[in-house]
């Protein structure tokens, strides 16, 4: 191939939907790998926007349709929308213990806990 060919078709990926579809999820890869943003932040950021999302019923079988191609990723949206946020009481209240830095023994251990399961998510 020659170099106006190659421009051609380059110009081709950079102008398809996909590749206008997956310009945020890039964004975001290239904020994580900058140090910008932690991997839990960005993976609580896509789950808000795709429960937001999922509220549309266009959206919701639109999304179900287009998914159906890609079995792998449909198990990855499916679990990401069936996990449960801390509920925000409880997220305030740890919160506000580590802040004091007043923790006892147990609670420093459910708070390191917590800490932990957050990190994998």
């Amino acid at each position: 191939m020659n170099e106006e060919q190659l421009r051609a078709q380059l110009n081709a990926v950079y102008s398809s939907t996909s590749w206008r579809i997956t310009a945020p999820l890039r964004a975001m890869s290239r904020i994580v790998r900058a140090g910008g943003v932690s991997k839990a932040e960005v993976k609580a950021r896509i789950v808000s926007i795709l429960r937001f999302l999922s509220k549309s019923d266009f959206i919701r079988r639109t999304g179900k349709r287009i998914l159906s191609y890609f079995p792998s990723l449909r198990a990855k949206v499916q679990g990401l929308l069936l996990q449960r946020p801390l509920p925000a009481p409880f997220v305030n209240i740890v919160a506000e213990h580590a802040a004091t830095k007043v923790l006892s023994a147990e609670t420093a251990a459910i708070l390191k806990q917590i800490k932990m399961l957050r990190k994998e998510f």
